[in-house]
């Protein structure tokens, strides 16, 4: 029994011939086989018979049989090898064949795949194409009226989505798709019930505070209190259940607001009016100006205005859990989701979850990517 000793530290004196290393190094593909499992850690081992004098690159491809049992000791990694010579090789770790770096893929994602038919042509003109994809993304196209946790029943019908995804993950591929902090105000949502039920949302004077985003009115959950990370938690485990996405983009977590103020659902007026853009504010609002919290003596600068510091936002004087005022707040309103959501993916999949948020604070980078706006080519 021959070996050829793998030194893990590359420190090994090599008596094999130069022309024996570039034998050594026809073993790539074979020891690339699907069916090998490669570890970081441990290098392969395997018998490999050699009839008598021939040279290794004659039989390197034929003869390598899988699964092969992985050893590994402190310091160096071992392949074994029977020949007639009985001859003895040790080769440093750092010459011998290892994997290269994966093929660059690219990501695809834009607002506007109005159902799961255009999403799966996207999916097939890259293929088409031979232009290597990794991920496809959904805007809130596969929402059910924007509602988070949802899906379209009619554009994005659950089984066919099941069905779409299931090839995605045959294509070595993922899924990943978009959800906001904002609760649509609605009787028939059970994301909503669920969350009035167990109290988590942002509260103003002692009622939730209402806002305007994609669904219309919504209610923001308070991430500060642990009943709205449990109730999170849950939530993204129940859409998991539905749909096994691969990932969350959070968007809108700043916390974005159409509206400013104190506002109501308007009696007798539809809302949204469904013309025009859709981030037009429709609620009944009243600017808020009687505490310091929400008319400080600064500004800031909204796309050239100058205006209050709660202008389309929450009310700086709303109220998170522990009596935390928003204006504490309001630069961790996108980490504690992230948070909330991490734990719920993590939960679900036992390792760690992709996750892209727009609104970052120190320390996100632990639970999610940020997403760059400017470096995204989205307003070229």
């Amino acid at each position: 029994m021959a070996e050829v000793i793998l030194n893990g530290d590359g420190g090994s004196t090599s008596s094999i011939d130069a022309a024996c290393f570039g034998d050594l190094l026809t073993l790539r593909d074979s020891l690339a086989d699907e069916n090998c499992n490669r570890r970081r850690h441990a290098f392969l081992v395997s018998n490999l018979h050699l009839a008598p004098n021939q040279p290794l690159q004659r039989w390197a491809k034929g003869i390598v049989r899988c699964p092969l049992k992985r050893h590994e000791t402190k310091v160096r990694l071992r392949m074994h090898i029977t020949d007639a010579e009985k001859s003895r090789w040790e080769v440093p770790y750092t010459l011998l064949p290892r994997e290269g770096p994966p093929p660059l893929k690219q990501n695809i994602c834009r607002w506007d795949y109005h159902n799961l038919y255009v999403v799966k042509g996207v999916v097939e003109g890259y293929k088409n194409a031979k232009i290597p994809l990794g991920v496809i993304w959904n805007d809130d196209d596969h929402m059910d009226g924007h509602k988070d946790f949802t899906l379209n029943p009619v554009s994005y019908p659950r089984p066919k989505l099941l069905e779409f995804l299931e090839m995605v993950h045959d294509r070595s591929m993922h899924y990943v798709v978009l959800i906001n902090p904002g609760i649509a105000v609605n009787s028939s949502y059970g994301v909503y019930q669920r969350g009035l039920a167990n109290d988590v949302f942002i509260k103003y004077h002692g009622e939730p505070y209402l806002a305007q985003v994609w669904p219309a009115a919504v209610n923001f959950p308070d991430y500060l209190n642990p009943k709205t990370v449990d109730w999170w938690v849950d939530e993204v485990r129940r859409f998991h259940d539905l749909v096994p996405v691969d990932g969350l983009w959070i968007d809108t977590n700043e916390a974005s607001n159409f509206c400013s103020g104190l506002c109501k659902i308007p009696e007798g007026k539809q809302c949204p009016m469904g013309t025009g853009p859709g981030w037009i504010c429709c609620l009944e609002c009243k600017n808020i100006t009687n505490t310091r919290w929400d008319d400080p003596p600064y500004k800031i600068n909204a796309s050239g205005a100058s205006v209050p510091i709660g202008f389309k936002t929450l009310a700086t004087s709303a109220e998170h859990y522990n009596g935390v005022l928003e204006y504490d707040a309001h630069s961790l309103y996108g980490l504690s989701e992230t948070v909330a959501i991490h734990k719920g993916l993590l939960a679900i999949k036992g390792e760690r979850p992709f996750i892209l948020t727009r609104s970052t604070f120190v320390g996100t980078g632990h639970n999610a990517a940020t997403l760059d706006w400017r470096q995204s080519g989205y307003f070229q």
